[in-house]
């Protein structure tokens, strides 16, 4: 091989290695999600749990992986978009509908996951509105606390919030407070039951609804 070939296969090298004949760890997980083969898809799901924040580029992929017909492969999916924690704004919408999904563990880790995000859709909040009030109770406390953490709540979802107050989880019940508490005067009807919870022991849920009260606009 003369010095020019020897120069030129050089330089081929080098910018292969820089623009990406190396992939990244996630990428090549990424690669295995988009794959065919259930087992590959399990195994790399269940790796991206490890990657934080760093595993977001494979968030599209996860929540893609929600619509597939093995149970087991959208419980992987769910789960570790809930510990990439990075990315859920994007996928919320399918995270949403994950919440009627007949597996119980899909419907928990996609709760779980849109409970880390306050950018949610108008559609995502209806539908984190509507299983609130037929979700299992494991799933419950993180329907509230995505419904509290929305930035823009909507005073649309006012009773369905209010019928979380009744719930007999205590953390339900201080997630439906501040929902309450975000969503303002347009609330007012919610007066009634936040003036019951006065009456509660738990000092928690008083200060509260004492707070909700005095911002929807009554007096505690």
């Amino acid at each position: 091989m003369n010095m020019r070939l020897l120069i030129i296969f050089q330089f081929v090298f080098v910018s292969l290695s820089l623009t990406g004949c190396g992939k990244t760890p996630v990428d090549k997980l990424i690669s295995r999600l988009e794959g065919t083969d259930a087992e590959s898809q399990y195994e790399a799901a269940k790796a991206l749990e490890e990657y934080g924040a760093e595993g977001e580029p494979a968030v599209p992929a996860l929540a893609k992986m929600l619509q597939h017909d093995e149970p087991k492969l959208r419980y992987r999916a769910a789960k570790a978009i809930s510990k990439i924690e990075a990315g859920i704004s994007g996928v919320s919408d399918e995270l949403a509908e994950a919440l009627k999904d007949e597996n119980a563990d899909v419907r928990y880790y996609a709760a779980k996951s849109l409970s880390k995000c306050s950018s949610h859709s108008k559609t995502t909040i209806a539908k984190l509105a509507n299983a609130s009030e037929k979700i299992d109770e494991a799933a419950k406390v993180y329907v509230a606390k995505a419904l509290c953490e929305c930035e823009e709540p909507g005073s649309d979802i006012t009773d369905n919030v209010r019928a979380l107050l009744k719930d007999s989880n205590g953390d339900v019940q201080y997630y439906a407070i501040l929902t309450l508490s975000h969503i303002g005067p347009k609330a007012r009807i919610s007066l009634p039951e936040l003036r019951e919870i006065l009456k509660s022991n738990d000092p928690r849920l008083k200060s509260a609804a004492e707070l909700a009260i005095q911002r929807i606009g009554g007096s505690s």
